[in-house]
């Protein structure tokens, strides 16, 4: 298996210090949408991590959701807009 459990424990901020640390090697995250980002899904829980291009460079991009439906793909799609912005 991949080693996920539910008694394991994240936080959006501990992700964020990650993404830190591996920024200089972002291009080996896989492209969805325009950005670097990898996905986790647990029953209930769905993630991404990882980074949105913007004309400053890379910005560190964390989304979990506790939730019965997965809409992560919808958090992607308004943060792109308000990038747009």
């Amino acid at each position: 298996g991949s080693g996920l459990s539910r008694r394991n424990r994240v936080t959006a901020r501990a992700l964020l210090r990650v993404l830190d640390l591996f920024r200089s090697n972002a291009n080996l995250l896989p492209e969805k949408g325009g950005m670097l980002l990898k996905s986790g899904t647990l029953t209930g829980v769905y993630s991404y991590a990882g980074y949105r291009p913007t004309p400053q460079g890379l910005d560190r991009l964390v989304v979990i959701l506790n939730q019965p439906e997965n809409h992560r793909d919808e958090i992607l799609r308004l943060l792109e807009k308000v990038g747009k912005q």
